[in-house]
């Protein structure tokens, strides 16, 4: 009878499986964030690799032709609206899409048609009709940047959407709703919205409309450190990138030259609804400054450089370094870096790294 007692094994008791349960899960709640962090960092990481990509590329394409890359050759032989984006693929490690890209219907048809989108309308890729613009570009896009890469406007035809755009600069950018521009004050150059072919009027290193007078690294007076180029973007949040805008290849597209720094980093005001799998709704209204004005057409919100990092965006700076800012910079400060030619010391202090 000992014997048989001792070999009886005790089951667990409801409340010690229970314990057990609940240390498990909390065990689980704390490495989870630890895990997510790990994840966004890796992903931030690849984001900012992309940037050094566009860094290499944009300084080989300065190094041939002496200037930034331009948007648009009003109409010219090259292609008309095609944008800077698409003009460094051959200093990437996509020259092959480059190298198939047929511009003969554009020529045929630019002296008639003043379409904004005809640029790529009639590109073809493949020796088909498949359109270069919904090619996906890999650099082009950020890790974190969760939204469709790919607004479809029919079942084959759709619009390849780039997580980064160039920087128009502290420029001033009105909006549509006279209620809904904040930022005004804050902008570094008066011309609205950047529609000028004089660089001298552009805050920024690009403008849509820079193909008279070319943009030249000598026109950065304040420094090629201390200059954005390029910035992170969602191009969702942007009314140039649907329906007739191509947003990577057409200059007049939400990847070219329609972010500033005039909006302060990561509003999403405009994020509020759109047709896709992202922010949207009340999502984006928790984050919004200021929710009643989330129609795209007020470009004072929507013309802003966005991520979805946590807390601030990565950006390219005309030397092709790379440095994270956080969200909460100052923004007297955020204006002199977009700034190419302000005469402002923006100073060390940055809260920001190099990489």
């Amino acid at each position: 009878m000992v014997f048989a007692f001792a070999r009886r094994r005790r089951a667990f008791t409801l409340v010690e499986l229970l314990v057990v349960i609940a240390i498990i899960g909390i065990l689980i709640a704390l490495l989870l964030p630890a895990v997510q962090a790990a994840r966004e960092a890796a992903r931030r990481s690849q984001c900012t690799n992309n940037l050094k990509q566009y860094g290499v590329a944009i300084h080989n394409y300065i190094d041939v032709y002496k200037v930034f890359p331009m948007s648009g050759t009003n109409w010219g032989a090259d292609g008309g609206a095609l944008g800077w984006q698409p003009r460094i693929l051959p200093f990437t490690e996509q020259k092959q899409l480059w190298d198939q890209l047929n511009f003969s219907n554009i020529l045929a048809m630019s002296a008639g048609n003043t379409s904004t989108n005809i640029c790529m309308e009639f590109v073809q890729i493949e020796g088909n009709s498949a359109r270069a613009r919904k090619a996906r570009i890999p650099y082009a896009r950020c890790p974190s940047d969760t939204y469709i890469d790919v607004w479809w406007e029919s079942a084959t035809d759709g619009l390849f959407l780039p997580s980064y755009g160039g920087s128009l600069g502290s420029q001033r950018t009105p909006s549509n709703n006279a209620a809904c521009q904040p930022y005004l004050p804050f902008a570094l150059k008066p011309t609205d919205h950047g529609n000028s072919t004089d660089p001298n009027d552009i805050s920024g290193i690009f403008g849509r409309l820079l193909f008279t007078t070319a943009n030249k690294p000598a026109y950065v007076t304040d420094g090629l450190s201390n200059t954005i180029m390029v910035g992170e973007i969602l191009a969702l949040c942007n009314d140039h990138t649907p329906d007739s805008n191509d947003p990577f290849w057409e200059y007049n597209g939400a990847g070219n030259a329609h972010a500033s720094t005039i909006v302060p980093m990561n509003d999403m005001t405009t994020c509020h609804s759109w047709d896709g799998t992202g922010l949207a709704g009340a999502q984006a209204d928790s984050l919004a400054s200021n929710p009643p004005c989330f129609s795209w057409d007020n470009w004072n919100y929507s013309w802003g450089f966005r991520s979805k990092h946590p807390a601030g965006c990565n950006f390219l700076m005309a030397d092709g370094s790379s440095r994270f800012l956080g969200q909460n910079i100052n923004h007297v400060t955020y204006q002199r870096l977009g700034g190419k030619a302000d005469g402002f010391s923006i100073g060390e202090n940055l809260g920001a790294g190099t990489q």
